[in-house]
């Protein structure tokens, strides 16, 4: 896997003291078939996404926020052409192939596709990639959505 994919990945599962991380699907296997519950707190929120591009684009730019504000304690300069965080090298490469495969042009473009994440939602795993980012679940009204691995639970 990627460094950065792992990096983000870990930055954007929830924080440690919030919930008991030894159910979440970036610590336990949550392929196809499992139950699972949804999390997200103000703090520490998701977005929904109608594909695996948008989510991993979307929610994996708000781990690098998230992981850079807790590294460094301060915000990182935000692109006025994109509206993503403005970042260098392998970073910003990572960041330019999220957008391209989500086929948006701004930050602001894909989160308007996306929904803000519920808690406490009971879903079905429908796909889980292995090393991705993503899961694909579809909750109790066959509602389907692409949402981060570290925000969802093994029930």
């Amino acid at each position: 896997m990627n460094k950065w994919i792992l990096l983000a990945a870990i930055a954007i599962a929830p924080a440690a003291n919030a919930v008991d991380l030894s159910k979440s699907c970036t610590a336990v296997d949550c392929s196809a078939g499992t139950k699972a519950v949804t999390y997200a707190q103000k703090d520490d929120a998701y977005h929904a996404c109608p594909t695996l591009e948008l989510s991993d684009y979307v929610n994996g730019l708000m781990g690098f926020v998230s992981m850079t504000y807790g590294m460094t304690g301060k915000m990182p300069n935000v692109s006025p052409k994109t509206g993503e965080p403005e970042y260098a090298g392998e970073t910003k490469d990572m960041i330019d192939n999220w957008r391209s495969a989500a086929k948006v042009s701004s930050f602001d473009e894909a989160t308007a596709k996306c929904s803000k994440g519920k808690d406490k939602v009971q879903v079905i795993v429908m796909n889980s990639p292995e090393g991705g980012l993503s899961v694909w679940v579809a909750d109790q009204k066959q509602n389907t959505f692409w949402l981060p691995r570290g925000h969802l639970f093994k029930r």
